[in-house]
């Protein structure tokens, strides 16, 4: 008896109308209305109305009552099979309602299945021990298996609940020749049996055996009863009659008798075995793990003691003891293919893809029909980067198995990593609609939606996923990365620190907390979240690289390059950290060592704006504006959204002493800004003027031919504002531009001949070395002097 629990059973839920309702949803009343009607329609025998309106009920508030209410007119119809689907979905929707699973198991006894009445009849009792109805229905069933002493207890049991009509039950037992509380002999079980004491055990041992065979296990129950009566101490029969009680779900019964057995028996192998099997379902895996170790003590030959024990190991993180224990399977059985499947599985847990592949590829070959071992190759094709062999096993998981939500999720991960994000959401979806209440598959669909900027439906995943699981670390700490990335720092807080409270041990939860804290613009807790990640995560290039950023933000150069080189060393072909450590030492002044690192970064990624745009800053820095130049137009052409380029490009114009390009560029700056256009009128040639971010000036100048104009912008305070003038003509070219010829960053237009009588107009803007401040503008324009 070989259990992994590794199987998930999958409930199909009906909701809402059922086929052939032939009421539409706008004519139903309202729920209570409705379950009001289909009370009354239901007691006077209008049972197929009653299906109508409880479902009409049902699709405004499927409720459990609800679910009851229209399996009970099923039931009355004789679709015992409806009925059954309908008490389900009560029961998955309230756990301790004994009614339902009454009925349910009235429903299974109509249908001719006794162990699943019997077992449903054994809840409700459970759940509510006066339940009279159940204790009549489950004689039902023991009279039909010739149970006549079970039966008769039961009917005596349903005549104290006073629901019950008493006239059933007494006519019931009636049937058995017996009056109310009258039991019967339990040497009428069966045929009478004559002879010795020693015989009669023997003659119920072969019955109950035979009853165990054909899994008639309420039958063998009792007829091992009978025999443990008389011999408490046979170990065999509560061997038997445990496996029975485990077959009928009745696994404290089968707990206590294999207790039994290992009481009796310390030496036991199969007591101790089958202890540990029902521990699992029980929940308690410490006591199965002791179980089966036990098992090996007294049987070193039990494979399936060893296939249990991996499984549990595995399941408990302890890998390596795992691999140990189906390698020993592997010995004794070398044919087995879930313990091949077992092993790649803990060799996948412990980074071993080559071993966890070979394991998988075997198990393939001794069964190529368990859609279980296509899915976990899958993954570890993912991991070794073999994407389309991996999604080849999906196609073949799928094929055996088109319900294989697992596998679909896998999909969407395996999209996921090639950045496919739209195929993941689809397979995803899918995972979702095939297992609504995996909390995984929706926190998986949010990573998708978060690969698509659809932050919004990333975060309605991760909502849900935590709806389901609310101590999900990964869902939490996911949502918090989008909320950050939202700009909702608050949530993003609330939701990194939760997730680091439920696993304090997770490195990329600490990284996300560092990009947060700089954010909030602080750097020191950001350094120390960094940290936390790479001490989790000491070959995380990605960690190093970005606490070198703030660390250079703190001006820690030295900081800054110890860990560029750091994330270098793990990743020589990490382009961020190339391009942060180029800028570390354009900073510094070793220039050489700047363009080294663009260049190569430049090799690895040559469409990245950015790094044209920081080596053009290191030539303009050696004083090779040409190059510049070259490196600024072709940043700009990859991303023309970076309109600092303009006034970069424009200084190395003017090295060049390339005026025209230079002031064209200066005005490119001005228009990219799409700011707002003030007209200003001077008042006796000068003016104060207050800049503001995404504004800029225009002062509008009459002028004739030969005129001389001379504009000044000087910032009333340092530091503040940065003016640039800019002079255009009445065609609206430009004659001329400066940013800081006034000296201290102030713009001046000095001696400016302006070539034909017109308009002209000034522009007074800023540039990049600050937009905020008070200046004074000043403009005169000069005629030429008179010639005799």
């Amino acid at each position: 008896m070989r259990v992994t629990l590794r199987v998930a059973l999958v409930l199909w839920v009906l909701c809402g109308l059922l086929p052939g309702s032939a009421i539409r949803a706008q004519d139903c009343p309202p729920p209570e209305e409705a379950l009001t009607q289909g009370d009354a329609l239901l007691n006077a025998g209008s049972f197929s109305q009653a299906v109508e309106v409880f479902s009409c009920a049902l699709n405004a508030d499927p409720s459990a009552p609800a679910y009851l209410k229209r399996g009970n007119a099923l039931r009355r119809l004789e679709r015992y099979e409806d009925a059954i689907a309908d008490y389900t979905r009560a029961i998955e929707l309230d756990r301790s309602f004994a009614f339902a699973f009454n009925n349910r198991g009235w429903s299974y006894y109509k249908l001719g299945d006794w162990q699943r009445a019997l077992s449903d009849y054994n809840r409700a009792l459970e759940i509510d021990p006066t339940l009279g109805y159940a204790y009549n229905n489950r004689a039902l069933v023991y009279e039909a298996l010739g149970l006549s002493a079970l039966a008769a207890a039961d009917y005596n049991a349903a005549l104290s609940d006073a629901n019950v009509p008493s006239e059933w039950v007494r006519t019931n037992l009636q049937s058995l020749g017996l009056n109310p509380g009258e039991a019967l002999d339990v040497t009428r079980l069966s045929v009478p049996l004559t002879g010795e004491e020693s015989l009669l055990i023997s003659e119920y041992i072969t019955r109950a055996d035979t009853a165990l065979n054909q899994g008639n296990y309420p039958v063998a129950i009792d007829h091992y009863t009978l025999i443990l009566d008389r011999d408490p101490a046979y170990t065999d029969a509560y061997l038997s009659r445990g496996y029975a009680y485990a077959q009928m779900g009745s696994h404290e019964a089968a707990f206590e008798d294999f207790n039994r057995v290992v009481e009796l028996d310390p030496t036991s192998a199969d007591g101790f075995y089958n202890r540990g099997v029902v521990s699992e379902w029980l929940g308690n895996p410490e006591s199965a793990l002791a179980d089966y170790t036990r098992t090996i003590e007294l049987r070193p030959d039990s494979a399936d003691a060893y296939f249990n024990r991996a499984a549990l190991e595995d399941q408990a993180g302890n890998y390596e003891a795992s691999v140990a224990d189906y390698t020993q399977v592997i010995a004794l059985t070398p044919d087995d293919a879930d313990a091949y499947n077992g092993r790649a599985s803990s060799n996948y847990a412990l980074g071993e893809m080559d071993s966890s592949l070979q394991d998988l590829n075997r198990a393939i070959e001794l069964n190529n029909q368990d859609a279980r071992y296509f899915k976990n190759r899958a993954l570890v094709l993912q991991m070794l980067g073999e994407y389309t062999d991996a999604l080849d096993d999906i196609v073949s998981a799928l094929s055996i198995d088109p319900n294989y939500a697992s596998a679909y999720n896998t999909r969407g991960n395996i999209y996921e990593a090639v950045g496919e994000h739209g195929f993941a959401i689809e397979a995803l979806s899918r995972a979702i609609e095939l297992e609504p209440d995996n909390a995984q598959y929706y926190a998986n669909r949010g990573l998708s939606y978060a690969g698509l900027d659809e932050q919004d439906k990333a975060i309605a995943d991760y909502n849900q996923a935590l709806e389901l699981d609310p101590t999900y670390a990964d869902a939490l700490a996911n949502r918090g990365y989008a909320y950050y990335y939202t700009g909702e720092y608050d949530l993003a807080l609330a939701d990194l620190q939760k997730a680091l409270d439920l696993n304090p041990n997770d490195s990329s939860t600490y990284h996300s907390l560092g990009l947060l804290y700089a954010a909030l613009d602080d750097p020191q807790q950001a350094v120390d979240a960094y940290t936390h990640a790479l001490e989790l995560d000491p070959q995380w290039s990605t960690a190093y690289n970005d606490r070198g950023f703030v660390y250079a933000g703190l001006d820690e150069q030295d900081n800054a390059l110890a860990d560029y080189n750091q994330a270098l060393a793990i990743d020589p072909n990490f382009v961020d950290a190339l391009n942060n450590r180029g800028y570390a030492y354009y900073y510094s002044g070793e220039y050489e060592l700047a363009l080294a690192d663009y260049n190569r970064a430049l090799e690895l990624d040559p469409q990245n704006a950015a790094l044209f745009y920081n080596r053009a800053l290191v030539y303009d820095a050696q004083e090779a504006p040409q190059q510049a130049i070259e490196d600024f137009s072709r940043a700009l052409e990859l991303n023309p959204a970076n309109i600092d380029v303009y006034l970069s490009r424009a200084y190395s114009y003017l090295a060049l002493e390339d005026t025209a390009s230079a002031n064209a560029d200066f005005y490119a700056w001005v228009t990219a800004q799409d700011a707002t256009v003030t007209d200003l009128k001077l008042t006796g040639g000068s003016q104060g003027v207050s800049m503001t971010a995404g504004s800029v000036y225009h002062v509008t100048i009459d002028a004739q031919a030969g005129d001389t104009l001379t504009a000044a912008a000087d910032a009333v305070e340092a530091d503040t504002v940065d003016p640039l003038l800019v002079l255009l003509d009445a065609d609206g070219a430009v004659v001329a531009a400066d940013d800081d010829s006034g000296g201290d960053f102030n713009a001046l237009l000095e001696g400016i001949d302006l070539p034909a009588a017109g308009t002209y107009t000034l522009i007074v803007a800023y540039a990049g070395g600050g937009s905020e401040g008070d200046l004074t503008l000043s403009v005169t324009v000069e005629q030429p002097e008179a010639t005799g």
